[in-house]
């Protein structure tokens, strides 16, 4: 019996000990866990510093930077290729994407197109869209290869000394790409960047008001195109034209930020890091991708009306709060991230093709209301319970002269005579219903939806407001129809 007690109690001190290991192991892996994320994270924003910096070279004291366009990150695609296989498939499902975004390409006589504009190592991938014009497929839309940039081509980029977004890029021995880039920055940036991993050579950018260029022949007229930018006012460009066989164009824009701005090093504090990520986590459940923030001027939308801030309360002020930054969200666990397609069906996956970052609104709402859920629950009850009372009728509880069956016989016969309706009692007169006037917005940018569930907006448009959310998108009523839209685009009246 001995024996058999001390083995016992032998079994369970392993028991004990292997327990204690497993734990320790737990503890330090969590803590191994930790130190990863802030190396990672401590990496990221360096990057996404230096790449800020090599920006600003580029630009600096040779062009007028747009307001959200010096302190922005780069992101890299904004397409969203990897929800896009045909696009995928046209460039190569192995080549690595430097940068992709939507952008309008003028063709030979100033007219704005729509292009899919994709730099990978190699080149430069302007895809567009054409019918099928046989097969079972005619007359459909497709996806096609308009123009292939190789970077060992490229001969010079030319762009002009205002904030506008106008990037000509010039090619040995052919005609050059004349395009409208919003993220024009991002864009030059990594070119030169791969420009000189290619070539080892320094890409030529040149910085002028007055651009002269080849385009593309045509059936008549010259191939020679000039393109001068001109003062103008709003942060919006304005397109003119002139000439009736050889066009020209004249670009007209306001006055941007000083061509010596910089961007300035932002120092994130601990607490607002934690409280923020309490609230992050929150939210991840209930939205699938963030609500773009305020755009820039220039874009796909019209003039961009600035809120009345100076140039040091935009820079010299900022803190990480003000910031549109999800590189700090990697960190996230992934029991937050829900998978893609899961929730309203919305088709928002991990990308986020949102315009370029900058201070947040100020219209914003900042902290969620509070809502008493049992105090209205009572009151509902109370309310209730004073509807419900009044006379008792016991006459329910009498037993019926003849039984159950005479109930029955009688309710089954066909009366003789029609009753008079309402026992001749005047027709009561309808409630009058009160209706509630939905609080009104009005759109500040354009924005054009991206699923079947959001609403686009026109700048200037008023929407009734439906409900407010903390993530951003907003739901509302646009000509009859109800759906999701940033918040940060509109403004309450």
């Amino acid at each position: 019996f001995a024996s058999l007690l001390s083995e016992q109690f032998f079994l369970e001190g392993l028991a004990t000990l292997s327990r204690t290991r497993l734990s320790n192991k737990r503890k330090f892996d969590h803590f191994a866990r930790l130190i990863q994320k802030a190396f990672r994270k401590n990496f990221s924003r360096q990057k996404l510093l230096r790449q800020r910096e090599e920006a600003a070279d580029i630009f600096h004291k040779k062009k007028e930077r747009r307001r959200h366009s010096v302190n922005r990150n780069f992101y890299t695609d904004y397409i969203g290729l990897d929800h896009k296989p045909e696009l995928r498939t046209l460039v190569g499902k192995r080549e690595k994407v430097e940068f992709a975004q939507t952008v309008d390409e003028y063709n030979r006589r100033f007219k704005a197109e729509k292009r899919d504009l994709i730099l990978t190592s190699k080149a430069i991938w302007l895809i567009g869209r054409q019918k099928v014009k046989s097969g079972p497929n005619k007359g459909q839309m497709e996806v096609a290869v308009n123009r292939k940039l190789d970077l060992e081509n490229i001969a010079k980029v030319c762009l002009s000394t205002r904030q506008d977004d106008i990037v000509i890029i010039h090619i040995h021995g052919d005609y050059a790409s004349c395009l409208n880039i919003p993220l024009k920055t991002e864009l030059v940036t990594m070119l030169q960047r791969k420009v000189k991993e290619r070539t080892n050579k320094e890409m030529k950018i040149v910085f002028d008001d007055l651009v002269e260029f080849v385009t593309k022949k045509g059936k008549i007229g010259g191939d020679k195109r000039k393109v001068s930018f001109l003062s103008g006012t709003g942060d919006s460009m304005v397109v003119r034209t002139s000439g009736i066989i050889t066009k020209d164009a004249a670009v007209y824009i306001g006055t941007g930020l000083p061509n010596t701005t910089r961007p300035k090093v932002i120092q994130a504090s601990g607490n607002n890091r934690n409280q923020s990520r309490a609230g992050q986590q929150t939210q991840a459940q209930s939205t699938l991708r963030s609500a773009p923030g305020v755009p820039r001027g220039g874009g796909r939308g019209g003039p961009v009306k600035h809120l009345p801030t100076t140039q040091n309360d935009i820079y010299d002020t900022m803190d990480e709060e003000e910031t549109y930054d999800t590189m700090d969200n990697d960190d996230r666990e992934t029991k937050y991230q829900p998978a893609y397609g899961t929730q309203r069906g919305r088709g928002r996956g991990s990308f986020n093709p949102g315009p370029p970052r900058g201070p947040a609104p100020s219209q914003q709402p900042q902290h969620r209301p509070t809502v008493k859920l049992n105090r209205n629950r009572v009151n509902s009850m109370k309310s209730a319970t004073k509807k419900s009372l009044g006379p008792v009728d016991m006459s329910v509880l009498n037993v019926p002269q003849g039984g159950v069956s005479k109930t029955v016989r009688q309710s089954m016969a066909v009366p003789t005579e029609r009753p008079v309706p309402g026992g001749g009692r005047p027709r009561p007169k309808p409630r009058e219903r009160t209706v509630v006037a939905l609080p009104r917005v009005r759109a500040m940018y354009d924005y054009e939806a991206q699923d079947l569930d959001e609403v686009s907006l026109k700048e200037g448009e008023v929407l009734e407001l439906v409900k407010e959310d903390d993530s951003g998108w907003w739901t509302g009523k646009a000509k009859g129809k109800e759906g999701y839209f940033p918040g940060s685009y509109v403004e309450k009246i």
